[in-house]
């Protein structure tokens, strides 16, 4: 049985990840800011703190491979010069800290790292095709992934693999940002905002978690892979099809981006860039999808 220590598993990823590798046989370690988080029958909880740089180097027993997660909310809070300083941190200093402790740790075991990342690192590229080779963009969604990915790369304690998941916006019915899309189509103000033309890069949950299921069990994956549904759509087109699943008007008439840029600031680039990220190389390697045509996902997000 193979023991994951995961970073980032009170998240909406992390407990979804827990309980599919749970129900495969995995033993779970996670780390965890407060005491507060009760071990279970599947996952064993190690206190860290990063700011003091402190780890249970309990967490490290037996783990043949690390699932980081951990990351400030993007949009959770305005982005002020220390929110932004936050976002970036929380990647950063993160893995660092689990490196170090690693370095001093002669006798881990650990074989693969397996990060999530974002296609925030491409930028707003219109409809450009984007692959992983494709070169980063310009702004802050972009700086902070190329930093995050840097910081999986860099000071590294051994030279086992290393996959990141560039992720699209994921769906789930309870966290992320469907919630709030949903919110406004429930209302009827259901529209697309900006232009509505700027691609959507999106992904279902299950998928998500299915893909770093795949990357855990195929040693053959190293790299960056992008991590979006195969099927491209723009803002307009997933909205209209959110709309017609919730049974609610579609209005034409798009929410201007000055507006939202007056209320977001520049935040706004959540909403407004645009990116047509190509999956290929992940199916490629032998990844299927099992919700990559979005009415299929919105049919079995609400049922």
């Amino acid at each position: 049985m193979r023991k994951i220590l995961i970073t980032g598993a009170s998240g909406m990823i992390g407990q979804a990840l827990c309980s599919t590798l749970s129900q495969k046989g995995y033993e779970i370690n996670a780390l965890s800011r407060s005491r507060e988080n009760q071990s279970s029958s599947t996952v064993q909880y190690y206190k860290w703190d990063i700011l003091k740089k402190e780890i249970d180097e309990r967490a490290f027993i037996g783990v043949s491979s690390i699932i980081h997660l951990t990351g400030e909310n993007i949009g959770g809070s305005r982005w002020t010069s220390e929110q932004k300083d936050k976002i970036i941190t929380s990647r950063t200093d993160s893995i660092k800290l689990i490196y170090e402790k690693l370095k001093t740790n002669t006798s881990h075991q650990v074989e693969s790292i397996i990060s999530a990342g974002a296609v925030g690192f491409y930028g707003d590229r219109g409809d450009e095709l984007l692959t992983e080779k494709s070169e980063a963009g310009t702004g802050f969604l972009s700086e902070v992934c190329k930093t995050w990915e840097a910081s999986i790369y860099e000071n590294s304690p051994f030279d086992s693999r290393k996959v990141i998941f560039r992720a699209g916006v994921v769906l789930n019915m309870l966290e992320g940002a469907l919630p709030q899309m949903e919110k406004m189509v429930s209302l009827g103000l259901g529209s697309p905002l900006g232009s509505g033309k700027q691609m959507m890069p999106w992904i279902h949950l299950n998928d998500v978690v299915s893909a770093f299921v795949f990357a855990l069990e195929n040693n053959k994956m190293n790299g960056v892979y992008n991590l979006t549904a195969p099927h491209f759509l723009t803002n307009k087109y997933f909205t209209k099809a959110l709309a017609k699943e919730l049974k609610k008007p579609f209005w034409i008439p798009a929410v201007p981006s000055f507006i939202l840029k007056a209320v977001l600031g520049e935040q706004s680039h959540l909403l407004l860039d645009s990116a047509r990220v190509s999956s290929e190389k992940l199916q490629i390697e032998g990844f299927t999808f099992e919700f990559g045509d979005i009415k299929k996902a919105l049919q079995n997000i609400y049922g």
